[in-house]
């Protein structure tokens, strides 16, 4: 009965279903944003707190899920949008597996590498600084510092 209401409401406004369909279409893109902007948010968080992403097991019984997990679960609790996707959603579009997440913070890196390059090309003048150490486990590691002059700031 109610989609007969939600019809002659709409034909009495002159809408037709296609800018219903349309409506409704643009709702769900824009809590697909909202959605993922939160994950992305809570994956630069994590990166710049150096905070560790995954627990020992991810699964729905474990105690602690990890940090990236149980961040998540809690903005749910209070975002309505963030808890209809993770909990009803589909589960294939959760973007929280462990596969997913490497892969959203190397497109995160990418982007600080384009706008640390983009920068430098901006630049008229800098320098680069390479040096190599052997760490704690015996192992080569490298740093590689970028250093700029930016006339406009």
């Amino acid at each position: 009965m109610s989609a007969w209401n939600h019809y002659t409401t709409n034909k009495s406004q002159k809408r037709s279903i296609a800018s219903t369909l349309n409506s409704e279409r643009q709702e769900q893109i824009q809590r697909n944003r909202h959605y993922i902007k939160t994950v992305l948010h809570f994956l630069k968080f994590c990166s710049f707190q150096v905070i560790a992403l995954k627990g020992h097991r991810e699964v729905e019984s474990a105690g602690n899920k990890g940090n990236f997990l149980e961040l998540l679960n809690l903005v749910s609790e209070h975002d309505p949008v963030v808890n209809a996707r993770l909990w009803d959603g589909p589960r294939n579009a959760t973007f929280t597996s462990h596969n997913i997440q490497d892969e959203l913070i190397h497109i995160l890196a990418n982007n600080v590498r384009l706008h640390i390059c983009n920068k430098l090309r901006e630049a008229g003048y800098y320098s680069i600084i390479v040096d190599k150490s052997r760490g704690l486990a015996k192992q080569k590691q490298m740093s590689f510092v970028e250093k700029y002059f930016d006339i406009n700031d």
